[in-house]
């Protein structure tokens, strides 16, 4: 090869390596950081806590766990505590078993034991739901060794840990994480009535919705005179790879890159819930600028590329700020529409 050509071979692989590297650059997929977990703050109150006295019980110096009493709860999560989404009801239900080793006198004392109780998280549990699903809270505080709750016989009280119980997530709260503290009041007579306050407090996280955009046809609308007055429609098809939902996800821009080519809408719009998995379609038209940018004069298979947002709150009504975006390329068609 002699060293003109070789010159220009060189020059052309080195002007295709800088094309390849551009168009990987400007198609890979943003990466858009997951929303932090979402604060838990709920503090409750009701009279209808219903117990169960489990007696008796193999004491804990005898290497069992006490005597217990099976006490629930339940009650609507109120307004101000948006716990697992803004928009829906939620519900709220409790189980706690409270080991106790019971009212042993000794002497003429009580038994040190017999003022206190503890939970073991295996057995106590709240549980959070509304129609998207539900999570499951297991809730610990002392063991036989080390009581934690005060316990005067008919009233027990004092604070904890929780954590998600992996099994006790459903629907699109599945796989969900967290933890955090609660402290209790809890009213153990015999029979239902029985008064009781919950707090809970810490952070809770689910799966994240990703975003993925690809053009499904450009076309010229209104019978072809979009054509004349340079108004392609762009037909996308928006779905949510991720492993977890979005509920009330928006298209907030579609935008181009490039200069002489706007965007005319509908932009913002509203697109239904998507689970993982799943799509749907959508349509954008944009003005070609008469001269300059990409389609100067002729718009036949004209290319431009364009960048569409949108927002994806997830289950817990959390989304990304700003919100997740993709770009993908546009080739308007070859042909005019019949025009006759």
């Amino acid at each position: 090869m002699s060293p003109l050509r070789k010159r220009r071979a060189l020059l052309t692989c080195a002007v295709t390596s800088a094309a390849a590297v551009a168009t990987i650059a400007l198609f890979a997929p943003p990466v858009a950081a997951d929303p932090p977990p979402k604060p838990i703050n709920v503090s409750l109150t009701g009279t209808n806590g219903v117990n169960r006295i489990q007696d008796p019980g193999r004491r804990c110096a005898d290497g069992g766990s006490g005597e217990y009493r099976h006490a629930s709860i339940e009650s609507a999560l109120p307004d101000n505590n948006l716990v697992l989404s803004a928009a829906l009801p939620a519900v709220i239900r409790g189980s706690f078993d409270v080991h106790h080793d019971g009212d042993e006198i000794v002497g003429q004392t009580i038994s040190p034991a017999a003022n206190q109780a503890f939970l073991q998280g295996t057995e106590s549990h709240v549980t959070m739901s509304n129609q998207r699903g539900s999570v499951q809270l297991r809730l610990t505080s002392g063991d036989c060794a080390h009581p934690s709750l005060s316990y005067d016989g008919t009233t027990a009280a004092g604070a904890g840990t929780w954590t998600i119980d992996a099994n006790g997530t459903t629907g699109s709260y599945r796989q969900a994480t967290g933890g955090g503290t609660f402290t209790l009041n809890l009213g153990l007579a015999p029979g239902a009535d029985n008064p009781w306050t919950l707090g809970v407090q810490g952070t809770l996280s689910v799966l994240q919705p990703h975003l993925m955009v690809e053009v499904l046809a450009t076309t010229w609308g209104n019978l072809g005179v979009d054509y004349l007055t340079r108004r392609p429609t762009v037909t996308y098809r928006i779905t949510n790879t991720g492993p977890g939902d979005t509920f009330a996800p928006k298209l907030v821009s579609a935008d181009s890159p490039n200069n002489g080519v706007n965007t005319l809408g509908p932009v913002p719009q509203n697109l239904p819930d998507l689970q993982s998995g799943q799509s749907t379609v959508i349509s954008v038209r944009y003005q070609l600028a008469l001269l300059g940018g990409p389609c100067a004069l002729v718009i036949l298979g004209c290319q431009f590329d364009t960048t569409l947002g949108v927002s994806m709150p997830d289950a817990l009504d959390q989304a990304t700020s700003p919100p997740p975006t993709a770009t993908v390329h546009v080739r308007t068609p070859d042909l005019p529409p019949p025009l006759a």
